[in-house]
């Protein structure tokens, strides 16, 4: 198993300037939490320009304990953006973030023709 170990720092002010926030604690896997929509815009041209692969994840994703990820893959936790954006319920339309709970939306939608 790696033991945690920095990251490089070009790389790290690379994630910044996209507006994510690097969790530290989960070293030496990347994991970034964007404040954003653009940040993942950024994230995705910064992470082609340096050859990185990304993996989206939220509070349903899991990994075996002895996962050990590659070293070109960062993981974008999507937890915080959570909000319904849009509903059109005539249209039985929902635009919602991407980490948005199946349980929160099924609250938002209730007592509406889309529960």
């Amino acid at each position: 198993m790696h033991e945690k170990t920095d990251i490089d720092p070009a790389l790290k002010e690379g994630f910044q300037r996209c507006g994510c926030q690097l969790v530290e604690r989960l070293l030496p896997r990347i994991v970034l939490i964007p404040e954003e929509e653009d940040s993942i815009a950024s994230l995705i041209k910064f992470a082609d320009e340096k050859r990185l692969r990304i993996c989206p994840t939220g509070t349903g994703s899991s990994f075996p304990a002895n996962y050990e990820p590659p070293e070109d893959l960062i993981f974008i936790l999507t937890t915080r953006m959570n909000q319904l954006l849009e509903l059109k319920l005539l249209d039985a339309i929902a635009v919602m973030e991407p980490g948005i709970l199946a349980a929160e939306l099924a609250k938002r939608l209730a007592g509406t023709d889309l529960d």
